[in-house]
């Protein structure tokens, strides 16, 4: 039946358009336009096409020439749904591979510079708001997959089900918002796997803390002739290249840590600053250790130079001394000057405030007269920036100690 109407189309275009188409129709009922003398597909365009293709159109060379071109009247309005071109094989009953639309923009063997490719482009804007997508993809059924599937090798299996699936590296020139982030880290999923046992807080110590501006590709890549000056200079003054950032430097972390650095596919290096929070937890634990160790030594009178620290058992302590606290310094951390608070019992005789490194070296004291609630400042500048451990004896018994942290 389809035939039929082809047939009688073809009959009424040729006798229409005899002086201007040429048109062929062959005994299999195809028909062949421009050239295509005998058609292998229902219709042929430009070249004779195949049995398996219902319609075959070949484009000529040339720029701006299109092999089709499909298009919606530009008054297209109401409630229904208005499609520009479709393509669909939902109801395929076999195959290994089925495409709803197939899209090649490949140069060939040959790369060329002035050359660009789109497997498929899409280009949308002004619908409503929030609902304009250059590209949608809608995983459906109940199998896994995804919606959209990018890969530089092939296809691969997915586990899951997702909105988008990226199979190799993937980056992203702007910043990145997510409301999560759950990199993979089931043991499961892990091999050859060893406690680190080195000594990581030295190693960080080695690193130094930054503040910078990301900087324009243009400022570290020449410019092809084609290049948007004017893109380029607004994208300069955006808040993308003038804001201030705080990071580490690839080159100093690889010395110490390389497994957090990888080169990238442009020759820059990249840092994984998911990979440090463990490296963070590691020298937390190892600082705790020496807080411990310290606090111990404190107790046991062997850090407190200069100061006689009574050891023996709380009932033969001085009970104004017992009630004597020390508080947290504020602010903390500080970089200018913080202030440590404490009480001191009233009968207290003598009292003072000893400010330690981690190594447990006393670095300052201060004797204590004030009786009652009272405060001490530290300037910050009398020291360098680090961790520091603060403590107060009151009548040789160790009242508290405590930990504050100096930053530049």
């Amino acid at each position: 039946m389809k035939k039929e109407h082809i047939l009688c189309l073809a009959i009424i275009v040729l006798f229409a358009n005899a002086s201007y188409t040429q048109l062929n129709l062959n005994s299999a009922g195809n028909v062949g336009i421009g050239g295509v003398t005998n058609p292998s597909s229902s219709l042929s365009i430009g070249d004779v096409g195949s049995a398996s293709y219902k319609a075959n159109i070949v484009g000529v060379t040339g720029n701006y020439y299109r092999a089709i071109r499909a298009c919606q009247p530009t008054n297209s309005s109401g409630s229904n749904t208005n499609y520009g071109i479709t393509g669909s094989i939902s109801y395929g009953s076999g195959g290994f591979k089925l495409y709803g639309v197939y899209g090649v923009g490949y140069r060939g063997s040959t790369p060329t510079n002035n050359v660009r490719s789109y497997g498929i482009f899409g280009y949308a804007g002004n619908g409503h708001n929030g609902y304009n997508y250059g590209a949608y993809g809608w995983l459906a059924g109940i199998r896994n997959g995804a919606a959209v599937y990018g890969t530089l090798d092939g296809d691969h299996p997915i586990d899951g089900r997702y909105a988008g699936f990226f199979y190799g590296d993937v980056h992203i020139e702007g910043d990145l918002t997510v409301d999560g982030s759950y990199p993979s880290s089931d043991i499961k999923l892990k091999k050859d796997v060893r406690v680190i046992e080195e000594d990581v807080i030295s190693k960080l110590e080695e690193l130094q803390v930054i503040r910078f501006k990301k900087k324009h590709y243009s400022e570290y890549t020449e410019l092809s002739d084609t290049a948007d000056l004017t893109k380029v200079a607004a994208e300069l003054e955006s808040e993308r290249f003038t804001k201030d950032r705080i990071g580490l430097i690839a080159q100093e972390l690889q010395l110490t840590f390389p497994e957090v650095v990888k080169e990238t596919n442009s020759g820059y290096l990249a840092v994984d600053y998911n990979q440090l929070i463990p490296i963070l937890v590691k020298a937390i634990t190892e600082q705790q250790v020496q807080i411990e160790e310290l606090q111990a030594a404190i107790e046991s009178g062997e850090a407190l130079k200069g100061a006689a620290v009574n050891t023996a058992s709380p009932d033969l302590q001085s009970s104004e001394a017992v009630i004597s606290t020390l508080h947290q310094n504020a602010p903390n951390p500080f970089t200018e000057e913080t202030s440590i608070s404490y009480r001191l019992g009233e009968t207290v005789g003598s009292a003072t405030l000893f400010i330690y490194d981690m190594s447990g070296k006393q670095l300052r004291s201060y004797d204590l007269h004030e009786r009652g609630d009272s405060e001490i400042n530290i300037v910050g500048g009398e020291l360098d920036a680090g961790m520091y451990l603060y403590s107060l004896v009151a009548d040789g018994v160790l009242v508290g100690t405590k930990q504050m942290l100096l930053t530049d």
